[in-house]
């Protein structure tokens, strides 16, 4: 239970840090070590998620209410205009696709998405 743990609180850092990594460690862990099927495993993962993220959309929105709006509110509501609908339609596409593609090869499909992601954050962090 303690490896659970320090696996969330890795995992919320990831979050806040680099917008990545909560529903990842949780889906490793889930299929991983609690033998969880992958379909229910990513449901789960996107449920805690969507969560997570409209429980502090809530909190921001509300401090940019506070502090009167202005550019800030205007561009998380630009962000959240396109963000909204491609969580939706990946929420409903992500299970299916899990559903029909062999587990070893999405694992390693998965690395390399994330190693490339990764590899582009770093470039643009440093001005490449």
């Amino acid at each position: 239970m303690g490896e659970l743990k320090a696996a969330a609180a890795m995992g919320g850092a990831f979050l806040g840090m680099i917008s990545v990594g909560l529903a990842e460690l949780q889906e490793y862990h889930l299929v991983a070590r609690c033998k969880v099927p992958s379909p229910v495993a990513v449901a789960t993962s996107i449920f805690v998620v969507v969560t997570t993220v409209l429980v502090a959309s809530v909190g921001h929105v509300y401090g940019f209410i506070e502090e009167g709006g202005g550019e800030a509110l205007q561009e998380t509501v630009n962000v959240a205009m396109f963000t909204v609908p491609g969580v939706l339609i990946g929420g409903q596409l992500g299970p299916r696709v899990q559903a029909r593609v062999n587990p070893d090869k999405m694992k390693v499909l998965i690395s390399w998405i994330f190693m490339a992601v990764g590899a582009f954050m770093l470039s643009t962090l440093l001005g490449w």
